[in-house]
């Protein structure tokens, strides 16, 4: 495949009436098939309905002595009509799971491309780069826009604090000893009414601002590099979820267990774009949001240094003396208990299912569940070994700096 055709065309940046702002350099190829399907089946739909009005009209009974005529197939037309449609779907299918295919089957080779690796839980996200450190979803919300009002004594102090400008029509607020107030339509703020103090109670329940991208210019957004491929390795560690970015055309599902699943993209403009959950997971489904922030390269490393609270190496050298070191060298052909991890990526190795890629899926499969695939010569002991999301992170780039 070639790895490079996803990224070269341009897209259009503006939304349509169906659509989301294209932001990444596939949109276009997956907006032509929708943009098709939505054309045809509107045309259909008017033709069909047409047809069938004229035809009640023409041959309806004019009558009581009017007798239906023996009406026999006429094969031409048959064909015509199977044919024609069978060709133009399967033209749609193998142009859509073309580009299907390439953004769930991110390459390994692609130059300067970003790895991020994304957990989904009930009901929130995290983001863990390889670099070092990580964020979550909430980080980006309004979701703490009350915080503090608690302690303010009253509307005048309120007012004075300048918080009052960030509210909108509609919203409420706390104030100490639980004063609640309404924002009205004329700007005014009055006691808010009983369903509205409920709300304070739970405000996740109804209150739209928390859908909206934070204000605070210190939160940690979910922050990926402009014009650089990234690939997302995704994953859940409780029930089925399913991460989108709808601007960047991306949707996997987030499955619980062991294996991380990959899709990728390649954002062509700056800017803030939303993800969301598409797989109806529980309560607060709903709420399982956020938004990305799309950086220049240089903002963008900036980024990872503010986040960066551990040495990925050291803590994957750490993780791998710990967990690892008793079974596995990383010695080239030493062998101990287990095979030698030395030059593990990038290889094929041997196994009792056949002949495998070394590569992150297999790395954290042979940990989480090491009797799937044995590696050939060596007996089925290895216990699956207790090892966080990040503790893999960081493991998986230490082995792969060890030459």
């Amino acid at each position: 495949m070639n790895d490079t055709a996803p990224l070269t065309q341009a897209p259009q940046e503006q939304a349509t009436l169906l659509q989301a702002p294209q932001g990444s350099a596939h949109a276009p190829q997956i907006d032509i098939v929708l943009d098709v399907i939505n054309w045809v089946s509107l045309i259909s739909l008017i033709l069909i309905t047409a047809a069938m009005l004229y035809f009640v009209f023409k041959y309806r009974r004019k009558t009581e002595h009017d007798e239906t005529p023996h009406i026999s197939h006429n094969l031409t037309l048959e064909v015509i009509w199977s044919v024609i449609p069978m060709v133009f779907l399967f033209g749609l299918f193998f142009f859509g799971y073309k580009t299907y295919a390439e953004i769930n089957e991110p390459p390994a080779n692609v130059h300067g491309a970003v790895d991020i690796y994304v957990t989904g839980r009930k009901w929130n996200w995290d983001f863990v780069y390889p670099q070092g450190g990580k964020v979550n979803s909430r980080s980006s919300l309004r979701n703490e826009k009350n915080t503090g009002l608690e302690k303010i004594a009253d509307l005048a102090a309120f007012k004075a604090s300048g918080k009052d400008k960030d509210f909108t029509a509609g919203d409420s607020i706390r104030l100490a000893g639980k004063n609640d107030f309404t924002l009205t339509d004329k700007g005014e703020w009055v006691k808010a009414e009983a369903a509205a103090s409920k709300k304070l109670d739970d405000p996740k329940s109804s209150d739209l601002w928390v859908y909206q991208k934070t204000t605070d210019p210190k939160a940690n957004y979910f922050v990926v590099p402009v014009n650089t491929p990234v690939r997302l390795h995704i994953k859940s560690e409780d029930v089925l979820h399913s991460f989108a970015i709808p601007s960047m055309r991306v949707k996997r599902d987030a499955i619980p267990g062991s294996q991380f699943r990959s899709t990728w993209f390649t954002p062509v403009k700056e800017g803030h774009y939303l993800y969301t959950c598409n797989e109806m997971c529980g309560t607060d489904h709903s709420y399982m949001i956020g938004y990305m922030k799309v950086v220049s390269m240089a903002d963008y490393q900036k980024f990872l240094k503010d986040i960066n609270v551990v040495d990925p190496l050291v803590a994957g050298k750490d993780c791998y003396k710990n967990k690892c070191s008793s079974c596995h060298s990383l010695e080239e052909g030493k062998k101990i208990i287990g095979p030698s991890l030395f030059n593990f990526f990038g290889t094929k190795h041997k196994t009792n299912a056949g002949e495998v890629a070394g590569d992150d899926a297999y790395m954290i499969e042979s940990i989480k569940n090491p009797t799937a695939k044995i590696a050939e010569g060596f007996p089925p002991v290895m216990p699956p070994i207790a090892v966080s999301d990040e503790e893999m992170v960081y493991l998986i780039q230490y082995l792969k700096s060890v030459k």
